[in-house]
C-alpha cells in the first residue's frame, strides 16, 4: 500500500514539474517573440501588438495616474490607443528597474491580458496580478526597505502595478534564485515562482 502511495506521489510531483515547466516555457517563448526585431518593425501605422492582444473597455478606461514612490507623488501618463498596451509605463519601469520590456509584456499578457482593473477570486489585482499582502508587500519592501501593503486601488494603477510586479520579479531572481548560473533556467524558475510561489518551486522542482 505504501509503495502504491509513493508511486502516486511521484507521478503527481512529475506532473506538477511538467506543468510549471510548460507554463514557464510559454511565457519565455512569448518574451522571446516580443523581443524579436521582426515584431517591432512595421511598415504601417498598425501596432504589431494588436495581433497579440485586443483592446478592451476595461483596459482603455483604466486609470493612468502613477505613484513614483511608487505609491505617492502622482504623475500622469497620457495613453494613445495606437501604441503598445501601456507602452510608456512599461518603458519607464523597465528603465528604472532594469527588467526587459519583453518580459514585462509577456508576464502582463499571461496574467491579465493587459486589463488594469481585473481582480481574481484569490485577490490578485491588476496588470501583473499582484496579491497585496504577499507579493505587493514584499515588492514594496524590496524597493524602499519599508513595510507597506498597497491598496486595491493602488494596484489597479498601471504604473504602480507594473513597478511592484517588476520589483517582485527582481526579488525572485536575486534573492531566491541568484545561485542559478544558467540564465534561461533561472528565468523559467522565476516565472514559475511568480505564478506559484518561490517556496513551492524550490520544494517541488529544485528539491
Amino acid at each position: 500500500m505504501q509503495t502504491i502511495i509513493a508511486q502516486g506521489q511521484n507521478r503527481l510531483n512529475t506532473q506538477t514539474l511538467i506543468a510549471f515547466i510548460v507554463f514557464s516555457a510559454v511565457l519565455f517563448s512569448l518574451s522571446t517573440l516580443l523581443s524579436s526585431p521582426s515584431l517591432w518593425n512595421t511598415t504601417n501605422n498598425t501596432s504589431p501588438m494588436s495581433t497579440l492582444v485586443s483592446f478592451d473597455a476595461d483596459k482603455q478606461a483604466a486609470e493612468l495616474q502613477t505613484w513614483s514612490d511608487p505609491l505617492n507623488d502622482a504623475d500622469e501618463f497620457p495613453y494613445a490607443a495606437d501604441t503598445f498596451p501601456f507602452e510608456r509605463q512599461i518603458k519607464q519601469v523597465s528603465n528604472e528597474l532594469g527588467v526587459d520590456q519583453s518580459l514585462l509584456y509577456a508576464v502582463t499578457k499571461a496574467e491579465s491580458s493587459f486589463r488594469a482593473g481585473v481582480q481574481s477570486h484569490a485577490g490578485a489585482v491588476g496588470l501583473m496580478q499582484i496579491i497585496a499582502k504577499a507579493a505587493g508587500r514584499d515588492a514594496y519592501y524590496h524597493l524602499h526597505k519599508k513595510r507597506l501593503t498597497p491598496t486595491t486601488d493602488q494596484l489597479k494603477d498601471p504604473y504602480t502595478n507594473l513597478k511592484l510586479g517588476s520589483a517582485y520579479l527582481k526579488l525572485l531572481e536575486e534573492h531566491h534564485f541568484g545561485h542559478i548560473t544558467n540564465d534561461e533556467l533561472k528565468k523559467m524558475l522565476v516565472l514559475a515562482a511568480y505564478n506559484w510561489g518561490p517556496v513551492n518551486v524550490k520544494r517541488k522542482i529544485l528539491a
